[in-house]
């Protein structure tokens, strides 16, 4: 068991120094124990997931075995025996996982004799199907795929980016031919408005025509008004202006007195 345990332990090491460094950064700098059913599409996908992230692989059969789930752990080269004491305890590694994905089947969630004692892994994410559609999804977003990651497993095991990830996670638009972007800006376009008969109207990027308003008549100009005269010139009209007084302080101006003015009361 112990050379063992230095064996599996040097690939998971080897393995983690292989991985590329990027925007995933996080996902290839902490350890997943994935815990699955032994069927082959799922083991499958297990390998591929532990070719691009840091991986401990295990299978278990749970048919035909009274004394509960039979484990097998990858080692690199060959599949080796671990006991359920030994899986749930985490003695058969020499450094625990970071966290563990145990994957259920046939619609149930796994047993508690396939969940980890959380002194070996509190981490434990936990899906009901081993179906490669399911697996993938469940799996994609638990190791936040990329959106060409994405598109690389659909195409791998056949099917289209909508069926693994039907909410399009990640998708950007510079993944994307110019062609498709602007057909699915046109898609998204809302439709056109209906008129009263229910026809939908085209609607252009014009602005309504005004309606003209109507021309103003012209008016037409009045004859100047001469100003009426009353016979006189403006020489005699000069004769009138009385010139400034000199102040002179020995012979001070008279006045007449002003009678008061009358007060007059409103009618009552």
């Amino acid at each position: 068991m112990a050379r063992w345990t230095k064996t599996l332990s040097f690939a998971l090491l080897v393995l983690g120094m292989l991985m590329p460094r990027g925007s995933e950064a996080a996902e290839k700098n902490r350890i997943t124990m994935m815990v699955l059913p032994r069927r082959e599409t799922a083991v499958q996908i297990g390998f591929d997931l532990a070719r691009k992230y840091p991986v401990m692989l295990l299978t278990y059969q749970s048919e035909e075995a009274p004394d509960g789930p039979v484990f097998h752990a990858w080692d690199g080269s060959t599949w080796v025996f671990v006991s359920g004491e030994d899986y749930r305890s985490g003695s058969f590694v020499s450094h625990a996982p970071d966290r563990a994905i145990v994957v259920g089947q046939n619609g149930e969630k796994p047993a508690s004799d396939l969940i980890p004692q959380p002194g070996f892994c509190a981490h434990v994410l936990l899906t009901d199907s081993a179906e490669p559609r399911k697996l993938l999804n469940f799996t994609g977003r638990a190791f936040n795929f990329s959106y060409p990651r994405w598109e690389w497993f659909a195409r791998r095991y056949g099917f289209t980016i909508e069926d693994i990830n039907p909410k399009r996670l990640r998708d950007r638009w510079y993944y994307h031919p110019l062609e498709e972007n602007l057909k699915r800006r046109r898609a998204a376009r809302p439709a056109a408005p209906k008129d009263k008969k229910g026809s939908a109207r085209e609607e252009s990027g014009e602005l309504e025509p005004v309606a003209p308003v109507a021309p103003v008549e012209p008016v037409e100009p009045l004859e100047p008004i001469e100003p009426e005269s009353d016979g006189g010139s403006d020489e005699e009209f000069e004769e009138w202006i009385i010139e400034s007084p000199v102040n002179d302080p020995d012979n001070p101006i008279q006045s007449d007195p002003v009678a008061p003015a009358e007060v007059i009361r409103d009618a009552e």
